[in-house]
């Protein structure tokens, strides 16, 4: 006869199971966040310079990776979503993988398992001890807080340049003064170096029985 132990830790197995079954659909179905993808749509921007020959993305790929934010970001300013939870580009290479690694359009590693971020040209732009680069290899912020732009100039007030770059991110990405480090961190590069994506303006608010009136 079996005893009410083993039913007990049968059944908490089976439970377990299926609960794993559950969270590795969930895993395989990530989709990419608004501040993910703004983080990802910096780094591709940081990551062309004038001086270089060959960029991370191609047209496409950098087209798509925009767009994509924009669409996955459009309830933050007040629109309506247009395109469901995706998993991958256009191209058909996968955004997300293991639910903590991201990847660029072109195939290349966003985001490790460890929190490292990476440019679409594979520099790496944070290091796992919260230090940022730009992709030419020079510092952009120290642990300490210090900020330089690629060019290698000092940034005199690193308060104002915290303070733009929340303002530029609005209040549902950046709620009282305080957003995602990494996202702040990158939308504080764009913005010393004028790297930022155009900014999306919130909807305005149509009037009540503004409809309603005629001409």
């Amino acid at each position: 006869m079996v005893s009410k132990s083993a039913l007990l830790f049968s059944t908490l197995t089976v439970a377990l199971l299926v609960t794993a079954t559950g969270a590795s659909q969930r895993v395989l179905t990530a989709s990419p966040t608004c501040e993910e993808l703004t983080i990802m749509d910096f780094l591709a921007r940081l990551d062309e310079e004038s001086s270089r020959y060959k960029r991370g993305l191609d047209v496409q790929d950098r087209r798509d990776l925009s767009q994509l934010r924009r669409e996955v970001c459009a309830p933050y300013v007040g629109y309506r979503v247009t395109r469901q939870p995706t998993t991958t580009w256009t191209n058909g290479r996968i955004i997300v993988r293991g639910y903590l690694e991201l990847n660029h359009p072109n195939g290349r590693r966003a985001k490790s398992r460890s929190g490292e971020w990476f440019y679409p040209s594979g520099a790496k732009a944070k290091s796992a001890l919260g230090q940022w680069e730009y992709s030419n290899g020079l510092l952009a912020r120290t642990k300490q807080g210090h900020w330089y732009k690629r060019d290698g100039t000092y940034v005199e007030d690193p308060d104002k340049a915290r303070l733009e770059a929340c303002e530029y991110l609005g209040r549902q990405l950046c709620p009282l003064g305080k957003a995602d480090d990494d996202l702040l961190a990158v939308t504080v590069m764009g913005l010393i170096n004028k790297a930022a994506p155009p900014k999306e303006e919130p909807k305005a608010e149509e009037p009540k029985g503004a409809s309603d009136q005629s001409d």
